[in-house]
């Protein structure tokens, strides 16, 4: 057939000038490449998952635990694709997902504290020496007179005080001057210097993870290395409201039940 470039070329079905990288709620529909039943089927009315539908399964539940700003609401493995709604939330915005430093956003927890014992001072800044006991300087006995000699009554002896001299133990000391133990200046603090919040995937690039993730696992358990698994696009719809997100929720948990007259059933 000659390529007709009116025909044979793919449209974008996102909504043109839309961010979808913007929190809110997205149901999404990833079919199997030529709608091949890999992933189980259904038996009255309930879906038995295969070992590659379980792969399938694991891969979208990786969405929530690789990207914490990634919710999963209702959602359904189905014999050749899958429904889901994604929901975004303005929480983290890590493009890495949840592998990286988990201190990563965290200053250093000591940068802020000052020096503890930097206000505290000597405890002994204002004592003094102790001084010592002063010794009271002994008198002059009175001479003895000569013996059986009558002698002049003596005179008596005057005891003239003593003025003790201070002693330099005694003589008081002047008191310490105070230890004064200058202020500190406080620690500057640590400044984290402002980070550019990373940038959350968007919803194409959110299912470009998914695919990547399974494909990869269904094929090395397949033994089919470079196998294409999915389609290239997917089909997406932005929930706009309660009654909508009420609406599709149901059909996703009734999907099972309808899969003989699904779209994706090739036998319908």
């Amino acid at each position: 057939m000659t390529y007709d470039p009116s025909r044979h070329h793919r449209r974008s079905i996102r909504l043109k000038g839309y961010d979808y990288s913007r929190p809110g709620a997205y149901f999404i529909t990833i079919v199997a490449q030529d709608r091949a039943c890999l992933f189980g089927k259904v038996v009255d009315g309930v879906m038995h998952l295969s070992e590659v539908g379980q792969i399938v399964a694991e891969s979208w539940q990786w969405l929530a635990a690789q990207y914490d700003y990634v919710t999963l609401d209702a959602w359904v493995v189905m014999p050749n694709h899958i429904h889901g709604i994604i929901v975004i939330t303005d929480q983290g915005g890590d493009d890495g997902g949840r592998g990286g430093d988990d201190g990563g956003r965290g200053g250093d927890n000591g940068g802020g504290g000052g020096n503890n014992g930097g206000r505290g001072g000597d405890d002994g800044g204002w004592g003094g020496s102790r001084t010592a006991p002063t010794a009271n300087t002994p008198t002059a006995s009175n001479a003895p007179t000569a013996s059986n000699a009558p002698t002049a009554p003596d005179a008596p002896t005057v005891n003239a005080p003593t003025a003790n001299a201070p002693t330099t133990s005694n003589a008081p000391t002047a008191p310490d001057a105070p230890t004064v133990n200058a202020p500190t200046a406080p620690d500057a603090p640590t400044v984290n210097a402002p980070t550019t919040p990373a940038k959350r995937k968007t919803v194409g690039r959110l299912v470009g993870a998914f695919k990547t993730v399974s494909t990869k696992r269904i094929n090395d358990q397949r033994g089919t290395p470079g196998a294409q698994v999915w389609q290239r696009d997917f089909y997406e719809h932005i929930i706009c409201d309660a009654a909508a997100l009420a609406r599709i929720r149901r059909y996703i948990v009734e999907n099972p039940a309808r899969w003989a007259s699904d779209p994706e059933n090739r036998k319908w």
